[in-house]
């Protein structure tokens, strides 16, 4: 049988089915169906059942955060239950158990596996409208108020947002063995911009006060438009951090990939949505920007790592935003690309 890290990503995936009926076994459903959602960190299923009712499985890739994180994931979604904001509904096993662990025959090794209701509707990223953005503001408020007060009711991660590689990845961005690949004006570039996000880390790390648990990926692909409401799903990246930081992480990615010739107007009705319920969180202007300098140099590291023959080209592609950004503070994607 061919060795499982020579398989393709189906290859991979067909050969964890057997794993993924095991781990539904043990919740109180009846599964008649598996479909494949994505794989691009975790592997992503919808559980078709016996009573019309599906549910979303998700397969931890080893090594993709922990099983504390996992946990803790789940015990926040299900207090988030107490709430009208519309998280998915974890599931628990019949004795209480958030997360299942199973293998199967020709598997290196146990997998982790969540299961979590089904978030019905259409993704944001089909309806970026300023009315849209006004309600997207409002959930992000929602969820920091509650997490203002919410006090972990045992065992929880300690993991936090204190760094723009949060991940356990390796850093490799100043690599020795990378140096002579940079050109040396993208090299005084990425130095200067990683020397001023550190900075504003430490300063913001400095105020324990508003420290609190952030989703700290809820983009406009993470959030379903279901009969005019907004519902956010996809929380494996729960940790503590900022209000700031969660914002800056959802409106880099709205720049990136939303329309930029309106980008302006969204975010403004973003911060009216948010303001209409809570101060906005920034300690002083510009440190939502640092923080989105933070997820670019997070993508280099990454490029660095994963994909090193496209990182010059990929610092050629950024160079105006880094440059405009150690000289005025400010991070824009440009209109045109």
């Amino acid at each position: 049988m061919k060795d499982f890290f020579a398989l393709t990503t189906r290859g991979k995936v067909n050969r964890m089915r057997p794993a993924m009926w095991k781990a539904l076994a043990h919740y109180d459903i009846q599964p008649t169906g598996l479909r494949l959602l994505g794989t691009d960190t975790n592997i992503i299923l919808r559980v078709d059942t016996a009573s019309g009712v599906p549910y979303l499985l998700r397969l931890a890739i080893p090594d993709w955060r922990s099983d504390l994180d996992n946990l803790s994931e789940m015990v926040w979604l299900n207090a988030l239950q107490a709430t009208t904001i519309g998280a998915p509904r974890p599931i628990a096993t019949p004795e209480g158990e958030w997360v299942v662990f199973e293998t199967a025959p020709n598997l290196p090794r146990t997998y982790r596996f969540c299961l979590q209701s089904w978030v019905y509707g259409r993704p944001l990223e089909e309806a970026l409208t300023p009315e849209n953005l006004y309600k997207m503001g409002v959930l992000f408020a929602r969820l920091h108020q509650f997490s203002a007060e919410f006090t972990p009711p045992g065992e929880f991660t300690t993991r936090r947002m204190s760094h723009y590689l949060s991940r356990d990845e390796p850093d490799v961005l100043f690599s020795p063995e990378l140096r002579a690949k940079y050109p040396q004006a993208d090299w005084s570039l990425l130095v200067a911009a990683n020397q001023r996000v550190l900075a504003g880390f430490a300063r913001r790390y400095a105020d324990p006060d508003s420290l609190r648990v952030i989703h700290n990926d809820l983009w406009h692909g993470n959030i379903q438009v279901y009969h005019g409401r907004l519902l956010p799903f996809d929380f494996e990246d729960t940790l503590w951090g900022y209000p700031v930081q969660d914002i800056a992480m959802a409106i880099h990615d709205l720049d990136d990939e939303g329309p930029r010739d309106q980008f302006d107007n969204l975010l403004a009705q973003f911060q009216r949505g948010y303001t209409s319920l809570a101060p906005w969180p920034e300690q002083y202007e510009g440190e939502m920007d640092l923080f989105r300098a933070g997820r670019l140099l997070w993508v280099v590291n990454w490029v660095a790592q994963h994909q090193e023959q496209y990182l010059v080209p990929h610092l050629e592609s950024i160079r105006p935003m880094l440059t405009e950004f150690i000289a005025s503070g400010r991070l824009r994607f440009p209109l045109s690309s």
